[in-house]
C-alpha cells in the first residue's frame, strides 16, 4: 500500500474511528487513540491486502486500543 492510497482508503473513516473512541473513553484520549490506530495500519501496509474490510479491522483495533487504555 502505497502513502496515497493509505491516505485515499483510511482518512476517510478518521471520524468514525474518533466517535468510536470517544464513546468507550468519555474524555480526550480519543485523538491519541485514532493516531495509534493510524500507525498500526500503517505499520502493517503490507498485510492491510489479506483484510476483507479496513474499515473493520480500524474499528477493531480502535476499540482495543481503547479497553487496553
Amino acid at each position: 500500500m502505497t502513502q496515497h492510497e493509505f491516505v485515499n482508503r483510511v482518512l476517510p473513516i478518521r471520524d468514525k474511528l474518533y466517535r468510536l473512541a470517544r464513546r468507550i473513553l468519555n474524555d480526550n484520549d480519543a485523538e491519541d487513540i485514532v493516531q495509534d490506530v493510524f500507525y498500526r495500519l500503517w505499520a502493517r501496509k503490507g498485510e492491510i491486502g489479506k483484510y476483507k474490510s479496513l474499515e473493520a479491522l480500524a474499528l477493531v483495533i480502535t476499540r482495543n486500543l481503547c479497553l487496553d487504555r
